[in-house]
């Protein structure tokens, strides 16, 4: 049963993590949901709180898999990302030289706000179409291909805010925040960490063939009902200031009033289905329940809400925003989503 298969990889996966990392359950819980489901992820936090660190633990318990490391300058040029093409003197031909994001299967892009339009195109392209361009030549990435980014919020100068189009490729924005005193305690308690490299204490845990297997599985064997596609498309349109016909009256409504400029994308919807399936899987189910949805849904929904200029110096989040939408949103019976009786 692929329920059993994707828990049982769940957990080794948790189990190495919680090694290195300590805490930080559903940043680890949503990120392992993200890369099952064949989707990207934006880590969000200050500094000092383990975001590059999670990405090298987790890349680390993958057997086999390869990783970059992009740190983001203003400096930083496409072909420094992708590659290039030079002449070699001694064969007396071009050759391609290829960059960080080619035959990765991790790729951490640290500081991603950092990075020039031309250069987050570069990435972006990358994450869609996993192909890489050089010199006319298309380069195919490898399977599977997972892009995390991290950006700090507290910075204001040298950096470039992501764009609508470049944050709604990610599937899912994760906010890292300090951790609990109590796991700052076993941090600091973590003989792990005063090595030079923590990650080292990984153990591999899990091949590629069988990450893609199971990946693979989950698209085949998880039932998504119309109610389940219903509800999610009812929670993506209300985030819409033009689609007020699912009960959350963006424009409309009084306390609601003009919250939101710019709402979700079909890709967003797209997101939430895919991350709710592999939340059902872990759960021990082949069938979407409203809960997977609201699981995923705010990390799913919280970069692509553009709040209005009204909202932000009322001090109105996205997270306000999303927490409205999830309220007052409805979903069907819960008969209405398990598996079909067979006939």
């Amino acid at each position: 049963m692929i329920a059993t298969e994707v828990l049982g990889a769940y957990t080794r996966l948790l189990t190495q993590m919680d090694k290195v990392v300590i805490g930080y359950a559903e940043i680890k819980r949503m990120s392992i949901a993200a890369l099952l489901a064949d989707q990207h992820v934006l880590l969000e936090g200050n500094p000092g709180t383990a975001k590059s660190l999670f990405v090298e633990v987790f890349q680390r318990a993958i057997r086999n898999s390869l990783k970059a490391r992009i740190q983001m300058t203003a400096d930083v040029k496409p072909m420094d990302l992708v590659g290039v093409r030079i002449f070699n003197p001694l064969k007396g031909r071009f050759m391609i030289q290829r960059g960080p994001l080619c035959g990765k299967n991790f790729v951490l892009v640290d500081e991603i706000n950092r990075a020039p339009g031309k250069t987050l195109s570069a990435v972006l392209s990358a994450m869609q179409e996993r192909v890489v361009y050089i010199s006319g030549r298309e380069i195919e990435l490898p399977d599977p291909y997972f892009v995390m980014a991290t950006q700090n919020p507290i910075e204001q100068e040298g950096v470039f805010p992501l764009p609508e189009a470049a944050i709604d490729r990610f599937a899912a924005k994760l906010l890292v925040p300090y951790a609990t005193a109590e796991e700052e305690k076993a941090i600091l308690k973590n003989s792990a960490l005063d090595m030079r490299n923590p990650q080292s204490v990984i153990e591999p845990v899990i091949g590629l063939e069988e990450l893609v297997r199971i990946r693979e599985g989950i698209k085949k064997n998880v039932f998504v009902s119309d109610a389940a596609i219903d509800y999610i498309v009812a929670l993506v349109r209300a985030t819409r200031p033009e689609c007020p016909e699912h009960g959350v009256i963006v424009k409309k409504d009084g306390e609601f009033e003009m919250l939101i400029d710019c709402g979700g994308s079909v890709r967003g919807q797209l997101a939430i289905r895919g991350l709710a399936r592999v939340m059902a899987a872990i759960k021990g189910r082949s069938y979407v329940l409203p809960e997977d949805i609201r699981e995923v849904a705010p990390a799913c929904m919280r970069h692509r809400i553009a709040m209005s200029f009204e909202a932000r110096a009322e001090g109105k989040t996205a997270e306000v925003a999303v927490k409205k939408i999830l309220d007052k949103t409805d979903f069907k019976d819960k008969d209405a989503y398990y598996l079909p009786k067979a006939a």
